[in-house]
């Protein structure tokens, strides 16, 4: 996302908790900026920013609402925030042999474990509601929302991807 963003002529500043994706990203990007740093405390001053990407972070981390607010603090007024994250729906349940979808529970919020190599990292499924209500405290306004469905399991029956773009809105 980092080298993309760049060949658009922005500036960018990569921030991951993980310093070996961080050392990585330097290894195959030597030009770029890149540092270690939590989403719910960006090594950002503040207003600094026209732009945040979130790129599936959010459903990973435990207290989201920090992180968006965090997201509200770095950006410049009239700054854009863009998240993509696996799609509420496609957390709350699984797909059968038969590719029909079953809900565990849509509205309440619960986290899974789910194995990554060696390691175990920790899911968090939020309704919609709860990501928007995220945005709304922290002074954003959605000016895009995009449900992208699956292409490989039930292609297009079900979005499995979240896109929202919201912009800061200026102090009232």
């Amino acid at each position: 996302m980092s080298r993309a963003l760049q060949a658009q002529g922005h500036r960018v500043v990569g921030v991951d908790s993980s310093p070996t994706l961080i050392r990585l990203a330097r290894e195959s990007d030597p030009d770029g900026e890149y540092v270690v740093g939590d989403v719910a405390d960006l090594p950002l001053a503040d207003e600094s920013v026209d732009l945040v990407v979130s790129f599936m972070v959010l459903q990973d981390v435990a207290d989201h609402d920090a992180a968006v607010a965090e997201a509200a603090r770095v950006l410049a007024a009239d700054g854009v925030f863009c998240f993509a994250i696996i799609h509420p729906v496609a957390s709350a349940g699984e797909l059968d042999a038969a590719e029909q979808l079953t809900l565990d529970s849509y509205c309440t919020a619960f986290e899974h474990k789910l194995p990554l190599h060696e390691h175990e990292i920790t899911h968090y499924h939020r309704p919609l509601s709860s990501y928007t209500q995220s945005l709304e405290r922290a002074g954003f306004v959605i000016d895009a929302l995009r449900e992208i469905p699956t292409e490989r399991k039930a292609p297009g029956r079900y979005p499995m991807f979240l896109h929202v773009r919201a912009r800061k809105s200026a102090p009232s």
